[in-house]
């Protein structure tokens, strides 16, 4: 498409179907601010197929989006989350944005701050005594590389961890979504704490 230089509103657009193979000429005009004809040129363009490692990754990338997808829309801001919209527990000095973690818009983010790093931790309060027997967290780049999950029914006392997870690599599209089963548990608090970034 292109746009008029003494009209910037108007746009004018055009759907081209280019053929796999074949090779193009594209003119080129330039125009100054009084819409005239400043430069003109040509220039040739082949149009050439992905190869196959190049649809390979491409193929990678739909499925992972795919997950991806499945996850944020059919998980994290499901009603089937049990942590949506519900209170937050984080360690202290790690408490702007917090309430991010469980508002269900994956647009939004939490991160501890640098000072705060070590063995942070956040956590929800469910509100009541839920059976519990999977996580299934949302990282980004900025991330723990290891952390343990606690539960408790009193937010105070955690005992041992009930699973211990590890973040891999990201998907396609960046993120780093680590499922987390362990065996079925009765708690109202639920807190994640990093053992290593």
């Amino acid at each position: 498409g292109w746009k008029d230089a003494t009209n910037l509103d108007r746009t004018l657009t055009s759907n081209i179907v280019l053929e796999i193979g074949k090779t193009y000429t594209v003119i080129v005009v330039g125009y100054n601010t009084d819409g005239q004809v400043v430069a003109r040129g040509t220039t040739s363009v082949t149009v050439r197929d992905y190869t196959d490692a190049e649809k390979e990754e491409n193929t990678k990338k739909i499925e992972a989006k795919a997950i991806t997808d499945k996850y944020d829309e059919a998980l994290v801001s499901s009603d089937r989350n049990l942590a949506k919209n519900k209170d937050v527990i984080v360690d202290a000095g790690n408490e702007t944005d917090a309430v991010n973690i469980t508002n269900g818009n994956v647009g939004d983010r939490w991160q501890a701050k640098e000072s705060a790093l070590e063995k942070a931790y956040f956590g929800v309060n469910l509100g009541a005594v839920q059976k519990i027997s999977k996580t299934i967290i949302r990282w980004e780049a900025s991330k723990a590389d290891t952390y343990e999950i606690y539960v408790s029914n009193d937010g105070e006392n955690y005992g041992e961890a009930v699973a211990t997870a590890t973040v891999g690599d990201a998907d396609a599209n960046g993120n780093y979504y680590v499922e987390t089963t362990f065996d079925e548990v009765e708690a109202q608090y639920v807190k994640v704490v990093a053992t290593s970034l």
